[in-house]
């Protein structure tokens, strides 16, 4: 039953997407993130994303050659190929090549798509639509995860299978990174069964909070935690109010967490000594032993997928672990250069946001700011989870960069006006009435003839 449900949804959203190309890339998402086939317990049944990819492509095909479709090249299109060029680069040098291209392959199969996402959207409704998508396809399982967390506790093995997201630390940042968007749905969506749509955000945010508490992943919790510090310090225009609030909400919630909670974040204080738990312990000698295989390729890194080549020879370890810190993993496969590029992709898109959040606001566009606001939180609350993880190709992460370049993208090219495309409608109006006063008023009189000569005999 399950199944026929997902292929009837796929079916009915793929056919409408062949006139909205940005139903395509929703559906996309929806398929790559939420994995409905592991919810229907029907894994492989389908080949659900080379479809949606194809369904993707014949959109754009088709709306593009006969429709008038105009994409919008944003700042993420641009360093998207700014970065992946620095990859073939560093392919090309690397002492592993054959695992370098295979790298390569697989970071194209998870990021290449997000080309067409992020120049799908045409306004903000557009946008909105998307962050939607993707808020709802995690949220899903954040909040069946969660509500079974409130009745069973802790749980170490929480997990999307077959996605990017097969453990609970990864899974985790990605609830993080989905808090503000469904804090902006549950107080802001304005469409249709206004109400009770709002009241399943809202259910949904409280699901995938309990999801962060019983992660035990530090890393997710941490944050939280940095994301409502950077606000307060740096994004907030009212400190004393919304210092307050958090103060208050937070005491409450502290009150509510369970002991497991404070048992695993206290393994924080003992990092770098003898009494290091185990995990933090071996987490420092990774980070460490990265650090100096950074110093010994610094300019071209080891090439993309190729630490694993080359950890064992730096920690000691008989096994190949991961540096569980995503700046040093980026560096020491892709060298400082691509570190670089990767930071100015992620801080240049956080920094345009907040500017368009700024400017909305000075204009009185508040629904604008908000959203502006949500999508900067998600992209903060979710670096700092990841640098406690390894991926920086994680789809994910690049899918609201995506998104959040193409909301500045569609502001930039709209205006100030709410929702995007409102603009000309407002002219049109002002058009209109300008036309209906012309025609109220009474007819100015003519002007006085002016007096004929005479004519010469």
């Amino acid at each position: 039953m399950r199944l026929l449900l997902v292929t009837f949804i796929f079916a009915a959203w793929g056919f409408s997407s062949l006139w909205r190309p940005v139903l395509a890339a929703g559906l996309l998402l929806w398929v790559d993130i939420g994995a409905p086939l592991e919810i229907a317990y029907s894994t492989g049944a389908y080949p659900l994303s080379m479809m949606a990819l194809g369904v993707m492509v014949a959109s754009f095909a088709v709306n593009l050659t006969v429709r008038g479709f105009r994409p919008r090249l944003s700042f993420f299109f641009w360093m998207w190929l700014v970065f992946f060029g620095w990859v073939l680069v560093c392919m090309a040098y690397s002492p592993y090549p054959e695992t370098a291209r295979e790298g390569v392959i697989i970071m194209l199969k998870y990021l290449g798509p997000l080309l067409l996402v992020s120049i799908s959207a045409q306004d903000q409704k557009d946008v909105r639509l998307l962050a939607y998508i993707l808020a709802a396809s995690l949220g899903i399982w954040g909040s069946q995860i969660g509500l079974w967390c409130l009745f069973n506790g802790m749980n170490n093995s929480m997990q999307i299978v077959g996605t990017q997201m097969g453990d609970n630390n990864f899974l985790a940042a990605g609830v993080v990174a989905i808090l503000p968007i469904l804090l902006f749905a549950a107080t802001d969506y304005q469409g249709r069964f206004q109400r009770i749509i709002r009241a399943g955000w809202t259910v949904a945010l409280v699901l995938c909070m309990s999801t962060v508490v019983f992660s035990n992943s530090r890393g997710a919790a941490l944050g939280i935690f940095g994301n409502l510090v950077i606000y307060l310090t740096l994004i907030s225009k009212k400190k004393i109010r919304d210092t307050g609030i958090a103060l208050g909400v937070g005491t409450i919630i502290l009150l509510m967490l369970p002991q497991s909670f404070w048992n695993r974040m206290n393994t924080l204080q003992d990092v770098g000594t003898e009494r290091a738990e185990g995990s933090a312990a071996e987490r420092l000698l990774l980070v460490q032993s990265t650090f100096r295989a950074v110093q010994d390729y610094p300019v071209f890194g080891v090439g993309p997928y190729c630490w694993v080549n080359i950890s064992s020879s730096y920690t000691g370890l008989d096994m190949a672990m991961q540096p569980h810190n995503i700046w040093l993993k980026c560096a020491v496969e892709l060298g400082y250069p691509g570190l670089l590029i990767f930071i100015t992709l992620i801080i240049g898109t956080i920094v345009r946001l907040l500017r368009v959040r700024n400017a909305a606001y000075r204009a009185g566009q508040n629904r604008t700011a908000k959203f502006a606001l949500a999508l900067a939180s998600c992209q903060i609350g979710y670096i700092i989870s990841l640098t406690f993880l390894s991926n920086y190709d994680l789809e994910f992460q690049w899918a609201w960069l995506a998104i959040g370049n193409a909301f500045v993208a569609n502001w930039k090219s709209n205006g100030l006006a709410e929702g995007g495309a409102a603009a000309p409608k407002i002219k049109r109006r002002k058009g209109r009435l300008a036309e209906g006063m012309s025609r109220a008023l009474p007819p100015a009189p003519a002007p006085p003839a002016a007096p004929s000569r005479p004519s010469n005999p």
